[in-house]
């Protein structure tokens, strides 16, 4: 079995009027099965505690909408809500749900890694965070204050852009491919606070090293100025809820990776572990640093 639970805020993890609350709500549900992607696990059902205020129970279309999401997300991906409880807030909204789920085998953890081990990842990093920022930068010039105007907001983006925030409004599609590395990968972990934060945890906890490749991380994304560089450079390291499975293999078990390629998983090597306990180097263009956990934390996110 595998549990795991979670908290989901108003004004910490999302926010009115900045997407819709039905794609908060999926997020809800989204990230809680990452958590069981990471662990190996499949879902079963989940419970949930939800805690509304005067406002939001006035505001019967926006909680509907909410659940709404929610439960298009818990269809697609047949999870059972098993109960849970209702309670009052002086403000705002917020629910926490535990997840349960099973896995076919050990399952995964952080604290397996072993050095001279592969890293991989199941997508790509960066565009959530870059997402956020473009919503947060045009609040800040012109606070959103209905639906219909975000929504034009939106739409007056470029391409790119809307990429971008919807990438972080509907969050990571791909949940399907944890239990498929039970007895592949050695350590997993979901891609939630950054990468530069997360990778320190499996380091920290198997008492590995690692070492990474800058070029394969950021090569999806466009760079065309220093100053651009450099922010598309920190929304891949250390931008947040990207919500993409970072793992470790052994080298004799990579090439059990291209089935799961060829049934479609967007999976790409960034590096690989090695015997400097917590200690992560980046290398780009010939130069080395270190790499510090200077991850994404919601506290600092309105």
């Amino acid at each position: 079995m595998a549990v795991s639970t979670d908290a989901f805020a108003s004004d910490v993890d999302f926010r009115p009027f900045w997407g819709t609350a039905a794609q908060a709500g999926g997020r809800a549900i989204k990230q809680n099965l990452s958590d069981l992607a990471a662990m190996g696990a499949q879902p079963l059902g989940f419970t949930w505690s939800l805690s509304i205020s005067h406002d939001w129970l006035n505001n019967s279309e926006g909680f509907q909408s909410f659940v709404h999401g929610a439960a298009q997300v818990c269809r697609e991906h047949q999870l059972l809500l098993l109960g849970g409880d209702l309670g009052w807030q002086k403000e705002g909204f917020s629910c926490h749900i535990t997840i349960i789920g099973e896995t076919h085998g050990a399952g995964l953890g952080h604290q397996s890694a072993q050095p001279e081990e592969s890293l991989w990842l199941s997508g790509p990093l960066g565009e959530s965070h870059l997402g956020l920022s473009l919503i947060q930068q045009a609040h800040h010039a012109q606070p959103f204050l209905s639906d219909p105007q975000f929504q034009t907001w939106v739409q007056n983006r470029s391409k790119q852009e809307r990429k971008w925030v919807e990438r972080h409004l509907n969050g990571h599609h791909e949940l399907g491919l944890g239990h498929h590395l039970n007895g592949l990968a050695s350590a997993c972990i979901d891609i939630s606070d950054g990468l530069s934060s997360d990778l320190h945890k499996i380091c920290r906890a198997s008492g590995v090293g690692a070492s990474l490749e800058l070029a394969p991380l950021v090569q999806h994304l466009p760079q065309t100025t220093p100053k651009q560089s450099q922010q598309v450079e920190h929304a891949v390291l250390h931008g947040g809820e990207d919500f993409v499975l970072l793992f470790s293999v052994p080298k004799a078990k990579e090439n059990e990776l291209n089935s799961l390629i060829e049934a479609g998983f967007c999976l790409q090597k960034i590096g690989q572990t090695n015997t400097e306990k917590s200690q992560i180097t980046l290398h780009s263009a010939g130069c080395t640093k270190m790499l510090h956990p200077l991850g994404w934390d919601a506290i600092n996110l309105y």
